[in-house]
């Protein structure tokens, strides 16, 4: 969908402030922030063959270029304006946008905001089906629902719902940490790409050349996200293997 020149990218590269893990990997958890042209709200800028594009909805455009987001926001699950780490960032539509903002507290909190779509007994099923074992991830949370998976993220890193969170739990008499840890695992802040092994890099390139499976069904089978797939798909990183 969308092709970019190798020199566009290394240009695009030469613009930001990676963040590296003790053992030389990427740090996929922290920031990685735009060091080119600020712009309108803290957005960086970046001009490709006289055409301007926001920093960090290119920055998706080259991890994810077989997903059509000409009719979609990208947007930041770090709300830093100026941050362009692939996997802070999700695709969605404005409503999506506005719904994110309010889950994290940027507006009324829980079920007093207008655009709220969890409730409280909804968020205490959520808690009780994944102490039961119901739930192994997010996503499936999610499509229960019928909500992005980063509203359940957002609860389960007590990032909303606080006062509602701390009733909840004294009621199941258990811990928001046990039960992050039975769907989070190794998903979003806790751990990203980090954690592959070269053995998983060089199946996931066999996966990748063969086509028979998604760039998201790689993905869930190697409890990594979808942009890590697709920054080894494209070469941004472990270029080695």
């Amino acid at each position: 969908m969308y092709t970019f020149s190798k020199k566009t990218i290394d240009r695009f590269s030469g613009k930001v402030d990676f963040k590296y893990l003790d053992n030389g990997e990427l740090d996929y958890d922290s920031c990685w922030t735009w060091l080119g042209t600020i712009g309108n709200k803290g957005y960086g800028q970046f001009n490709v063959s006289r055409k301007n594009y926001v920093a960090h909805r290119l920055a998706y455009m080259l991890t994810t270029p077989d997903e059509n987001i000409d009719d979609l926001l990208i947007c930041h699950s770090c709300d830093n304006p100026g941050c362009v780490n692939p996997n802070h960032l999700w695709s969605g539509t404005h409503i999506d946008n506005m719904i994110d903002r309010d889950n994290k507290g940027r507006t009324l909190s829980g079920e007093q905001c207008s655009f709220s779509i969890l409730t409280e007994s909804m968020i205490r099923n959520i808690f009780i089906d994944i102490y039961n074992d119901k739930y192994t991830t997010v996503f499936q949370i999610a499509d229960d629902y019928n909500i992005i998976h980063h509203t359940i993220h957002n609860v389960l890193l007590n990032r909303v719902w606080k006062k509602e969170i701390i009733k909840i739990l004294k009621e199941l008499n258990t811990t928001l940490d046990f039960l992050s840890k039975k769907v989070l695992g190794n998903y979003g802040e806790r751990s990203h790409y980090s954690k592959l092994k070269e053995k998983d890099v060089v199946e996931i390139k066999k996966l990748l050349k063969i086509g028979n499976a998604s760039q998201s069904v790689i993905a869930k089978q190697f409890n990594i996200s979808k942009n890590a797939i697709s920054s080894i798909n494209v070469g941004n990183t472990w270029k080695h293997v």
